[in-house]
C-alpha cells in the first residue's frame, strides 16, 4: 500500500481493541488485492436504540489503480 491506511472514529472513543482489528482486516485486504493504493475506513455511531442497542455505519474508501470504491 503507498498511502497509510487512516481511520476516523466518529461520536464514539477510539477502542484500542477495535482499531487494531481494523488494522489485521485491512492488512487481510491487502493479501487479497495487493494493487491497493490506500483505505480510509469510518466508524460511526449510527443511532442509539433502547431495545435494539447501539447500531455502528462503516463506511470504506479503497482507491486501486484509477478508482475509488465506496462500500458502506
Amino acid at each position: 500500500m503507498q498511502i497509510e491506511p487512516t481511520i476516523t472514529f466518529r461520536r464514539i472513543k477510539t477502542p484500542a481493541v477495535l482499531e487494531a482489528d481494523i488494522y489485521k482486516r485491512i492488512a487481510k485486504l491487502e493479501t487479497l488485492v495487493p494493487s491497493i493504493i490506500g483505505i480510509h475506513v469510518l466508524v460511526d455511531l449510527a443511532d442509539r436504540h433502547h431495545r435494539d442497542g447501539k447500531r455502528w455505519r462503516v463506511r470504506l474508501e479503497i482507491s486501486v489503480p484509477g478508482e475509488r470504491i465506496v462500500v458502506t
